[in-house]
């Protein structure tokens, strides 16, 4: 079985008065539009917000959402959590994961049924 091709969105805030949730809410809704669109869900796995820092000074707050887009109702094989983790392993080893965040990832692919 293929392991889907995990995907990275960044999202901006509209303004600084939006808040997280509704930025959340809105990646959730854009994701599952992109996931949709190709006949699958989506499946996130990490999530964190930060600022642009200089020189950009741009005060909005980002989202970056880690995700699959996977088969509607598809469960994960053994051999598929591996090569999840291992994508994940690959995003900290490459510094766009902290390790709270690949741990929390790495919670979350294991308990899929």
């Amino acid at each position: 079985m293929a392991v889907p091709e995990m995907q990275q969105e960044l999202l901006p805030q509209s303004g600084p008065s939006e808040s997280m949730s509704s930025l959340r809410a809105d990646a959730e809704r854009r994701l599952r539009e992109f996931c949709g669109g190709k006949g699958k869900a989506v499946e996130i796995l990490s999530e964190r917000t930060f600022s642009r820092p200089p020189p950009t000074h741009d005060e909005r707050k980002w989202i970056a959402v880690n995700f699959y887009c996977i088969d509607k109702g598809r469960h994960t094989t053994p051999e598929g959590k591996e090569a999840k983790i291992a994508s994940l392993k690959e995003l900290v080893d490459k510094n766009r994961l902290t390790q709270d965040e690949f741990d929390q990832a790495k919670a979350v692919v294991l308990a899929e049924p």
